[in-house]
């Protein structure tokens, strides 16, 4: 009869404990895999989000611009329906001092 295996130090310490550090260094792989990963979309979400902000700057200030060349041309409008506003009512004046040299006649 064959005498019992029994294992020695290399099976009983060493062994599990390089079968643990095997499977923890590809676990560690894949959760560095999955960082780097998560790093890039983080870098092109910033990207992206720089880009976006500086576009809608741009057409804020563009917005801006426009809403203040509507202003001028709102205040020119204004200075123009003044003078025409003066014209009639210089008009009308006349038209009433013509009236009455009309009436006297």
């Amino acid at each position: 009869m064959a005498a019992p295996v029994v294992p020695g130090p290399f099976l009983t310490y060493v062994f599990p404990v390089l079968v643990n550090a095997i499977g923890c260094g590809g676990l560690f792989y894949y959760v560095d895999r999955d960082i780097q990963k998560l790093r890039s979309h983080q870098r092109e979400f910033h990207d992206d989000f720089q880009k976006t902000m500086h576009e809608m700057h741009e057409n804020l200030r563009d917005t801006h611009n426009d809403i203040e060349g509507i202003g001028k041309q709102v205040e020119q409008m204004k200075r123009e329906t003044q003078q025409i506003m003066r014209h009639v009512e210089q008009m009308t004046r006349q038209v009433e001092q013509m009236t009455r040299q009309v009436n006297y006649m």
